[in-house]
């Protein structure tokens, strides 16, 4: 993962958070305005659809909203960072800017044990 997005414990949680749970039935992205800020962590879930009660829980992460502004990877808009999580078809969630070459940054899941 990049020093962009830095998956920390769920104790490491500091404000502002924010706490997003994305679905696929919502063309498998979630995407959100955010105040600037130097860092916001995020608590972030994943459900298969709109109606799913039981979202997984993808993990707790610090993500570098200016400098993932600088590298390309969210973009400002107006006095807001657009922040957009991506669910693939391969089953991995990104942050990236909808449309963007390259697929994002890989965001893994809390149970994935090579991170």
């Amino acid at each position: 993962m990049s020093d962009l997005v830095k998956r920390i414990d769920e104790s490491e949680l500091r404000e502002p958070i924010s706490r997003w749970t994305g679905n696929d039935a919502s063309n498998r992205h979630h995407t959100g305005l955010l105040n600037p800020s130097e860092s916001r962590d995020f608590v972030l879930h994943w459900k298969q659809s709109a109606s799913d009660t039981h979202p997984e829980l993808i993990g707790f992460f610090r993500l570098r909203l200016e400098q993932l502004v600088t590298a390309g990877w969210c973009k400002r808009e107006g006095d807001k960072i657009r922040v957009t999580f991506y669910h693939d078809e391969k089953g991995v969630i990104r942050l990236r800017i909808p449309k963007a070459d390259g697929g994002g940054i890989a965001i893994p899941r809390i149970c994935d044990p090579s991170v």
